[in-house]
């Protein structure tokens, strides 16, 4: 690792230090969850492969299936420049928007005003995750596939990916995260949510495998950071949960191809077979940035100028009669141009981050305008958190659909994972509203 690229490490540190500090002075982990919640994922999917790639000078990327290997080493110091760019500038646009007295008034995310809240809905909340369940099972089935047979191993063929007879009919499965959040968050019946949990976890194993359980421990997460004093019972639980949940996830990236093909007597539980490296080769998008940066200066691929990020949610949601030949213009330069940019062939599914997609969009000033903007927003969401009876929960729904922006860079992805995400939401309060309006009337 080179001296500039060990002072730009040094400068990230003391931005993550600032934050801390800042968090600390300024009402404690429980008035920053989300904020908290951001800063660990971008800690991790942008710092981690990064710095150990310099500290083992591997420079060269290459996965199964490409066509070639793209050498990052030259590029190494202005990729990591660009990473403490992002934390600096997101780490200003919070504080322009973070305000201390919003939490001074009345918290309306307080756990007294939420469970009095769980108490008009925790059934609907029930009968909700229920109906949702049922329309991706049949929507699974109208495809031609049995989730039952999935369940008991008897399909024999692999899940992933797992359609169903319409796309959007199956990512009811995302509501399906939010109403885990909401159980937990409102408190309801321990016997409904053991229920839903036993319904859910197995679903998510054969539709989206971790993704879908990572977002639900995050949300988890967020709530228990809202929830709970820093105190030694509570950091030992923290410690417990996270060793449990790294542990769950390396031993799922371990049997990923037993459980697509439902071999669940092949599935290995032993620590001595986990892949630990999985612990930063799936937090490689940043690498993959270095390679998208190169690719530009060297002219293989010039800046879409907004094009995927702005206008590619809209054709996403457009029908595909509008376009000519029925046929939707894919697939968006971002992901055409980085197969250029890593000399590989359209099989391979990497992805760049936030900040490589910022740099495509619009070059240094993409990365600082989106991340201060970004910043802006978790400010703003930190705000409104205990505003309404609702609105933690709406901010807990835009902060885990961001996973998807954070860790992919795809705007189109983090619009979809959010609609889905709101919906349940959007019941909800309907729900919420109308019992409390017929309370009043009796």
């Amino acid at each position: 690792m080179t001296g500039f690229a060990y002072l730009v490490l040094g400068g990230g540190g003391l931005v993550l230090a600032l934050n801390m500090i800042i968090v600390f002075n300024t009402g404690g982990m429980a008035k920053h969850n989300i904020h908290l919640y951001i800063l660990f994922i971008t800690s991790y999917y942008l710092v981690l492969a990064p710095t150990f790639t310099g500290i083992t000078e591997d420079w060269v990327l290459f996965t199964l299936g490409w066509k070639g290997s793209v050498d990052i080493g030259d590029i190494y110091d202005f990729g990591m420049l660009m990473i403490l760019l992002h934390f600096v500038f997101y780490t200003v646009g919070y504080l322009i928007i973070f305000r201390q007295q919003s939490f001074l008034k009345k918290d309306l995310s307080d756990i007294s005003y939420r469970l009095s809240v769980g108490q008009f809905i925790e059934k609907r909340i029930f009968l909700l995750f229920l109906f949702l369940y049922m329309i991706i099972f049949f929507n699974t089935l109208a495809g031609g596939i049995n989730l039952f047979r999935i369940f008991m191993g008897l399909y024999g063929e692999p899940t992933l990916g797992l359609r169903g007879y319409t796309y959007y009919m199956q990512n009811f499965a995302d509501s399906l995260i939010l109403l885990l959040v909401a159980g937990y968050y409102f408190k309801i019946k321990p016997t409904y949510y053991r229920i839903m949990l036993a319904m859910a976890i197995p679903l998510f194993l054969v539709l989206g495998f971790r993704y879908r359980i990572i977002l639900f421990v995050f949300g988890f997460g967020i709530i228990y950071l809202r929830d709970n004093e820093v105190k030694l019972l509570t950091a030992i639980k923290a410690i417990l949960f996270a060793t449990l949940f790294v542990y769950s996830m390396l031993m799922l990236t371990n049997n990923r191809a037993e459980i697509y093909m439902q071999e669940w007597d092949k599935v290995s539980f032993s620590l001595s077979d986990l892949p630990y490296d999985a612990l930063i080769n799936q937090a490689k998008g940043s690498r993959i940035d270095f390679a998208l940066y190169k690719a530009i200066f060297e002219n293989k691929i010039e800046h879409d100028y907004g094009e995927t990020t702005f206008l590619y949610p809209f054709i996403k949601l457009m029908p595909s009669f509008v376009f000519n030949g029925g046929e939707k213009p894919y697939p968006p330069p971002q992901i055409r141009d980085l197969h250029l940019a890593l000399n590989s062939g359209s099989q391979v599914g990497e992805a760049i981050t936030s900040v490589g997609s910022s740099f495509y969009s619009f070059g240094v000033y993409g990365v600082v305008s989106f991340s201060l903007l970004f910043g802006m927003l978790v400010g703003k969401l930190q705000n409104r958190y205990g505003k309404t009876m609702f609105s933690g929960l709406f901010s807990i729904a835009i902060g885990l659909s961001l996973f998807m922006w954070l860790t992919r860079g795809y705007s189109p992805g983090f619009i979809d994972h959010l609609g889905f995400m709101l919906i349940p939401i959007l019941i909800l309060n309907y729900f919420y509203n109308k019992a409390i309006r017929s309370a009043v009337k009796i």
